[in-house]
């Protein structure tokens, strides 16, 4: 939706508003590995580099898989959603010999929903609704 104003001078200046919906979006996770139990920790450092915070995941290596002799088996699911919303102001102005001069600052804003898991093992199950369990 936008509302646009002309203004003296030949100008005009417009606000709009944006928003996009994604549903159903796909998400792909390994289901060869097994249990870690080898954590890795990553460490959130400020401008002046200093730690402000650390996050510690699970470190997967080649000795996780359930069958070292295979690689990768994705099991995929839909089920990331996201909002995408964003505020644009726009200036024109136009000038002689078909030139034009724009300005379009904007707000924006995307939000994902991710289905977060932690499990220390994934296998398929198809008696579920995603179509895999945590084990």
């Amino acid at each position: 939706m936008t509302i646009e104003q002309k203004l003296p001078f030949n100008m005009s200046v417009s606000i709009g508003y944006l928003v996009s919906r994604g549903l159903h979006l796909p998400v792909f996770v390994d289901g060869s590995l097994a249990p870690t139990t080898a954590p890795h920790t990553y460490q959130v450092l400020n401008s002046s580099g200093s730690v402000v915070d650390t996050d510690v995941e699970p470190w997967y290596t080649a000795a996780n898989r359930i069958n070292p002799a295979t690689g990768i088996i994705l099991v995929g699911q839909s089920v990331i959603n996201s909002w995408y919303n964003a505020g644009v102001v726009t200036f024109r102005k136009p000038m002689n010999h078909g030139l034009e001069l724009g300005l379009s600052p904007g707000l924006t804003q995307a939000v994902k929903t991710l289905l977060t898991v932690r499990c220390k093992f994934i296998v398929p199950d198809p008696g579920t609704d995603l179509g895999w369990a945590c084990r």
